[in-house]
Parts: C-alpha cells; sequence; structure tokens
C-alpha cells in the first residue's frame, strides 16, 4: 500500500491519496478530485534523432526571475510534465547528458490559464 502526493512547481502539497495498492507490472490510475483542468501545465518528449525516447532526463522550469521552481526527470517513454496553478511566462530547460548535444536546451513560453502548452526536445548522439 502507497501514499501518492501531488505537489505543485512551489513544492506545495495540493494532494494526497492512501491505500493505493499497486501489483508488479500492474498500472494504477489514481484519482485526484482536487487538481482542477483549468491549472496550466507544460509538458513533452525527449527523443533521439531517431525518435527514440530518452529516459532520465533532467528537465526543469524557471519563473521569470530565472528561479528554479521545479525540476523533473523523464520516464521511460521520454515524457515529463510540469502542473502548477499560475500563469505566465515560464522557461524550461534541459540538462544535455554526457554523450548528446541539442541545438536547443531551453525554450521561453507564456503558458495560459485552461492551456496546456507541448514543449519537445531532440537530442543528436554525439
Amino acid at each position: 500500500s502507497y501514499t501518492v502526493k501531488v505537489y505543485n512547481s512551489l513544492s506545495t502539497l495540493i494532494a494526497t491519496k492512501t491505500g493505493v495498492s499497486v501489483a508488479k507490472d500492474q498500472y494504477v490510475s489514481v484519482d485526484f478530485k482536487k487538481l482542477s483542468p483549468a491549472d496550466p501545465a507544460i509538458q513533452g518528449f525527449i527523443t533521439d534523432t531517431n525518435g527514440t525516447p530518452l529516459a532520465g532526463i533532467t528537465v526543469e522550469l524557471i519563473d521569470v526571475s530565472g528561479r528554479v521552481i521545479a525540476t523533473t526527470t523523464t520516464n521511460a517513454g521520454g515524457y515529463y510534465v510540469f502542473r502548477f496553478s499560475a500563469p505566465g511566462t515560464y522557461t524550461v530547460r534541459i540538462k544535455v547528458p554526457s554523450g548528446y548535444s541539442a541545438t536547443t536546451a531551453s525554450i521561453t513560453i507564456n503558458v495560459k490559464q485552461f492551456q496546456t502548452a507541448t514543449v519537445n526536445f531532440q537530442l543528436t548522439k554525439v
């Protein structure tokens, strides 16, 4: 049995679900009714030039003052997501791992209320 907690980009706990059971190789859906679909989000994929997803890449969310407000890593499918409650201008920056290069390692985007913005990155193996 697990406890699943959801934090916003400012590390504030916004939802908790206790008693979640997961068996090996099982997918479990956890419903968080407190999360509003009106809250903006930034999501994306990081792949190589062949379209292969890259897992474990560090992705940072940076506010307009240049402060890192959230950090995550890509999952096995190369996917990441930031959910937060304040619309505004943010920079998404990736940490390019050794053995790869990137034409673009950061993108600044203005996210509006209700918007889910997609910011993808592609890395080239060197």
